[in-house]
């Protein structure tokens, strides 16, 4: 009883249903250092209070390159979303951890409002969603 409140609740305020668990993914690239980047296709946590709105946990880890056998681990927080409706993103501005005595800057923007981490996981999208500074 209390979801089915909650979840018309949502529906009227954003015009979609599971508001709540919403994801967005991140795909792209990080910026280069020391003659290379890495490769990025991660799919934020769900929604939590913050800032003008709400935002999403990052966590993940890069992948490895043709020119080089390291990873980065990518932790942080988007920032809020750029519109109150089911077609917002959310900007990305973080720094991967350290490895191999280099950090690479993540920077761009999400992918819009996905219902959940499955459907996201499926999406296809395409390489460099992630602006270039």
């Amino acid at each position: 009883m209390l979801e089915s409140f909650l979840s018309h609740l949502e529906e009227q305020a954003f015009g979609v249903r599971d508001f709540r668990r919403h994801v967005h993914r991140l795909d792209g690239q990080t910026a280069s250092v020391s003659e290379h980047n890495h490769r990025i296709a991660v799919i934020t946590g769900p929604p939590l209070p913050g800032p003008k709105g709400h935002v999403h946990r990052i966590s993940g880890t890069t992948a490895k390159g043709k020119t080089h056998a390291h990873t980065h681990e990518i932790r942080g927080w988007t920032g809020p979303p750029n519109s109150n409706d089911a077609n917002h993103t959310h900007s990305v501005d973080l720094k991967t951890l350290t490895t191999a005595s280099h950090v690479h800057e993540v920077y761009g923007a999400t992918s819009s409002f996905v219902a959940n981490r499955s459907l996201a996981a499926r999406l296809e999208t395409r390489d460099g969603v992630l602006s270039q500074r």
